[in-house]
């Protein structure tokens, strides 16, 4: 059976200033009741971190999505200063509070996905060390330059990468996994026997390239919003039974946030349409499951 799993990375639109928390409250409470009253559980990744805490600002929130779903814990990387720190005890220092906050609150955090989509071996040791279980921060094929003042500098594949940036490289590019796989310890783009599962983001593949020494995988991420506005992304996947039936979508807040009705109606569709066709919506923790028994 397919499995979709839409995933939700809950935090404010900084770009908005002090009304950064406004898309959160016009679009969160809605899509809780969309997908509550359409009786399926999706994964909300919770940030909580030096630059956003939704966990103190919408406690409410957090207990409604538990009910109904799965929590993650969410970290974007930087520092008080706003800027990009990827040192291991800085990672180890965020995603362990996040985790412990959590954790305290009676939550059973066991997915993770990196601010800006970020991930590396520091990453990979920190979660191993907080008895993680899953990790959805890779997008295949994908390479992105991120400024310390949020700005996209470069993204999707860059075979020239300049690394001299005030800012963060998330470098997938050599990243062919389409389907869920345990992360190497030597190298994150690669399987290995970690105890880290990593289920990537859904790509559509446009090239692979493999000539010598000169490989490629290029390829371009898949958001929700897509999804729902085209339905023969999802039915190509489908059709070639991509990530081993496993399909993970991702949005946030903000990109619901303008013509949100329109999007809610076009999201209660694509529910409906993919229910009929017998596609069943999961949290990643329950792929992390249906993986488990499938390797048996």
């Amino acid at each position: 059976m397919v499995k979709i799993a839409i995933t939700i990375d809950v935090e404010g639109y900084q770009r908005a200033g002090k009304d950064k928390y406004k898309c959160v409250e016009k679009t969160i409470p809605k899509l809780i009741s969309l997908f509550n009253q359409s009786n399926i559980k999706i994964t909300w990744f919770i940030v909580h971190d030096r630059w956003d805490t939704i966990t103190k600002k919408f406690p409410f929130f957090i207990d409604k999505m538990d009910k109904n779903g799965e929590l993650g814990c969410h970290v974007h990387f930087m520092d008080k200063k706003n800027k990009y720190n990827i040192a291991y005890d800085f990672q180890k220092e965020l995603i362990g509070d996040a985790t412990k906050f959590l954790r305290n609150k009676g939550f059973d955090i066991a997915s993770f996905r990196g601010g800006a989509y970020f991930f590396n071996q520091d990453t990979l040791k920190v979660l191993e060390e907080l008895n993680y279980l899953v990790d959805s921060s890779v997008i295949p094929g994908y390479y992105a330059l991120h400024a310390s003042n949020g700005i996209i500098k470069r993204k999707f594949v860059n075979f020239f990468p300049n690394k001299n940036i005030n800012g963060i490289e998330i470098n997938h590019k050599n990243n062919s996994n389409l389907s869920p796989y345990y992360l190497s310890k030597q190298n994150y783009n690669k399987k290995g026997n970690s105890k880290i599962l990593e289920i990537p983001l859904v790509v559509n593949p446009i090239l692979n390239i493999d000539i010598g020494c000169f490989s490629r995988f290029l390829s371009l991420p898949i958001s929700l919003i897509s999804a729902i506005n085209d339905f023969s992304i999802i039915d190509r996947l489908i059709k070639r039974k991509y990530s081993d039936s496993y399909i993970v979508l991702n949005s946030h807040p903000i990109n619901f946030y303008n013509n949100l009705d329109i999007k809610l109606k076009k999201l209660n569709n694509f529910i409906k349409e993919y229910k009929k066709r017998k596609v069943e919506f999961s949290t990643l923790r329950e792929i992390y499951d249906d993986y488990q028994k499938r390797k048996i």
